[in-house]
């Protein structure tokens, strides 16, 4: 599946759902495509920078790079204005030691699940995959598509499962080693991407069967997802 081709345009196919009252679940699905495109949005704007909880500040490890995040040229100056400004940032617990915090126990930690959920070597490869899905609405979806995205889905199943299972835990800090600026590890972002993609196809393919709860579930794990980043 992985070298087929997508359709770009899948004519003018309509969805039709088997109900006794077609206006309301044509109105339903409306607002469940208004979410999909709505998801759209988040995943291009994503800018993953952390969590919104904090934690203690972490004592740094010993490494050259992260020596220099402890600012020791900016500590060392006797220029008062310097210090001034250094106080200040570590008032406001902005340095590089005081934004590096210590990690909660894993099975508190969300992120403990989402840094290492699909494997790393295959990680550019499946965002791009999912992200040529996505351009494909739900009524673009021929029957030889749906089966494609079935058997995608169905290979993420256990990565899936544990998403949801780690939602659940209290906690979600990421292990942003700030101390190491431009150095620092932030691998986690494409699997926090690929993550809500794989939620997005799912939407869509449950859309374009008529099963509006699978289809506002993966939309809530995808929007949850997006609520405990930034």
């Amino acid at each position: 599946m992985d070298g087929r081709a997508l359709p770009i345009d899948g004519g003018q196919r309509g969805i039709r759902l088997r109900s006794r009252n077609g206006t309301d679940e044509h109105r339903r699905l409306g607002l469940v495509n208004g979410a999909v495109f709505l998801l759209l949005a988040v995943i291009g704007l994503l800018l993953i920078t952390g969590c919104r909880r904090s934690a203690p500040t972490a004592v740094p490890t010993s490494s050259p790079l992260e020596e220099l995040g402890r600012l020791p040229g900016l500590r060392r100056s006797n220029d008062p204005r310097l210090k001034e400004e250094l106080a200040r940032i570590e008032e406001e617990r902005g340095t590089p030691e005081q934004l590096t915090v210590i990690l909660p126990p894993p099975e508190e930690n969300v992120a403990a699940v989402l840094v290492e959920l699909f494997p790393k070597e295959r990680l550019e490869f499946l965002v791009a995959q999912t992200a040529d899905w996505l351009r494909l609405m739900p009524d673009q979806l021929r029957a030889e598509d749906r089966k494609a995205a079935e058997e995608l889905i169905k290979s993420f199943q256990s990565q899936r499962a544990r998403l949801r299972a780690g939602l659940l835990r209290p906690k979600c800090v990421f292990p942003i080693r700030f101390t190491a600026g431009f150095g620092a590890n932030l691998g986690f972002v494409d699997q926090c991407v690929l993550a809500v993609q794989v939620e997005g196809v799912a939407a869509n393919l449950a859309i374009s069967q008529g099963d509006l709860a699978s289809a506002i579930d993966s939309l809530d794990v995808a929007f949850r997802l997006c609520g405990i980043l930034s």
